[in-house]
């Protein structure tokens, strides 16, 4: 069973990051980085628009990655 739970918590994991995949991509499209970097409190800081679309390219790798493991 604790395998089960595992998949579950990393399944929970997953959609999460989705989700704030979705919210950055939405704030750089309507905003751009001062609107990500003014809603957002734990993600870095972005000077140039191209850093901020590396980070969600890296982000969408991860989540990527994650889903293989299911």
């Amino acid at each position: 069973m604790k395998g089960r739970v595992m998949e579950t918590t990393q399944q929970q994991i997953n959609y999460y990051l989705k989700n704030y995949h979705q919210d950055l991509t939405h704030q750089l499209e309507s905003g751009g980085t001062d609107k990500v970097n003014f809603c957002s409190e734990s993600t870095p800081f972005f000077d140039e628009e191209s850093e901020a679309r590396q980070y969600l390219v890296d982000l969408a790798i991860i989540i990527d990655k994650m889903e293989w493991k299911f």
